[in-house]
């Protein structure tokens, strides 16, 4: 299991499609700014438990899993 099927506990999928409910996906141009942003939400008052922030390759292998 990778990082993100941890973060999104199993409720990412509908009708087998990547589909995830309540969640703020972002994109970023690279993975600094994306730690930064992250960051910035957790000192804004988001738990680290609510807050992720992955690579592009990362994003890859868990659509290729899905």
């Amino acid at each position: 299991m990778n990082r993100l099927s941890a973060f999104f506990k199993g409720r990412d999928t509908h009708l087998r499609l990547f589909y995830p409910e309540h969640y703020l996906l972002a994109v970023f141009p690279n993975l600094a700014q994306a730690d930064r942003a992250q960051e910035k939400l957790r000192h804004a008052g988001c738990g680290e438990e609510d807050v992720i922030s992955v690579s592009g390759e990362e994003v890859v292998h868990f659509a290729e899993d899905h």
